[in-house]
């Protein structure tokens, strides 16, 4: 089966944030506006169980993640609610479903080699700390040193980054003529006649397009086999919404992850037809 649905997620929450890890799993960010509660879940992609169902944290809305990291999400607050600095460092254990260490007087940077980089705000500068990642015990006070705690989180950035993950380009954004001739012909089997956002892959082009309803914009997805030359799948993922929705999914080696309504995440594997 060239495209078999592996996962769907669906607690009729509004999706904040998804987050993936190189270990194959999903994070899932969920907030409640009725009752101003975030809820978190982790899904293995690859057999689409639950490591995590709708964990909700002691500070239920003003909370957010920094990293996943060996089984460990680190959570964040704010130092005033509205406000958009974060303070104090949570870090939670998703085998056991609990918090094995808190700071609540340090705000996180980074994470490399299993040492938490952080800092302390003072009145004209930061104060530079690195924590044991597993215990939050602090091994190092590297004072104001700006020029080493950049060169640390370049490299930090430089390992953590996912070379197999796509997000969509809309067309003429690619920066690619093959690429953008490419798109320019599939998108006509698709035949979508609105703002659109593609990836294409070895295999399949996968595009979302935004059409004028009688309320606002709906958003078709479409799966062309390039082998086939033709539309495999076709869903409608948003209607009657206010605006044009972009960034509706993404993909990460051979798997696909569809957003529908922003409550909604479906994970599909893809393979060769």
């Amino acid at each position: 089966m060239p495209l078999e649905k592996i996962k769907t997620h669906d607690n009729n929450r509004a999706i904040w944030r998804l987050l993936t890890t190189d270990d194959g799993h999903l994070l899932i960010e969920e907030r409640d506006m009725n009752d101003r509660s975030v809820h978190y879940s982790l899904i293995s992609f690859k057999t689409g169980n639950y490591v995590l169902s709708n964990y909700i944290p002691d500070e239920k809305y003003w909370v957010g993640v920094e990293a996943i990291h060996n089984g460990l999400i680190y959570f964040h607050g704010f130092v005033k609610p509205d406000m958009p600095m974060h303070r104090g460092i949570t870090a939670f254990d998703v085998k056991s479903g609990k918090v094995v260490w808190k700071n609540d007087n340090l705000s996180y940077l980074f994470i490399l080699n299993n040492k938490v980089y952080c800092y302390s705000m003072k009145f004209e500068s930061k104060e530079f700390y690195v924590l044991d990642a597993f215990t939050g015990e602090v091994t190092a006070n590297l004072g104001n040193n700006y020029t080493e705690v950049n060169q640390l989180k370049a490299e930090a950035e430089i390992l953590s980054y996912q070379t197999d993950m796509n997000f969509p380009y809309t067309p003429g954004t690619s920066g690619n003529d093959e690429a953008e001739s490419n798109a320019a012909h599939y998108l006509s089997l698709a035949d979508p006649g609105g703002v659109s956002e593609y990836i294409l892959t070895g295999n399949y082009f996968f595009c979302a397009s935004n059409y004028p309803s009688a309320h606002g914009y709906n958003t078709e997805f479409y799966a062309i086999s390039r082998k086939k030359g033709k539309v495999i799948l076709r869903e409608r993922i948003n209607k009657d919404i206010r605006g044009i929705a972009l960034d509706n999914f993404f993909t990460k080696s051979e798997y696909l992850f569809l957003l529908k309504e922003k409550k909604c995440v479906e994970i599909i594997k893809f393979t060769a037809d």
